[in-house]
């Protein structure tokens, strides 16, 4: 994968062009066959390569009840009361890693506590 950083200038914009030419030149059986330092190094090494340290790769979601309260407090006061008096309690999913909230209206009033209505 290759990633244009951010801050690129016009300067960058014909280096960027001749990196996608580069890496377009690619075969599947290299991406298969070679390790990586070896294909980058076949690849760019006119260029100068920055390779950070591996990771492995993890399922990680940031979603909590706590964002999903401060998302209710974003639609204010009025709006969450309104889907509590229809629904009798706040469902939401993350759309990310599915997790479900359920609030009521103590929930709700713990939110607000403090807050005058607008």
């Amino acid at each position: 994968m290759l990633q244009r950083m951010p801050g690129a200038t016009e300067q960058d914009d014909e280096l960027w062009e001749r990196v996608n030419h580069l890496a377009q030149t690619v075969k599947p059986s290299e991406l298969l066959e070679l390790e990586s330092e070896t294909l980058l190094h076949r690849l760019f090494h006119e260029e100068t390569v920055r390779l950070f340290d591996a990771e492995e790769v993890a399922f990680q979601c940031s979603c909590s009840a706590e964002r999903t309260l401060g998302a209710l407090e974003s639609i204010g006061k009025d709006e969450c009361y309104s889907i509590l008096e229809e629904q009798g309690a706040i469902e939401m999913d993350c759309q990310f890693c599915h997790a479900h909230y359920r609030f009521d209206r103590n929930d709700i009033d713990h939110l607000f506590a403090g807050h005058t209505l607008h």
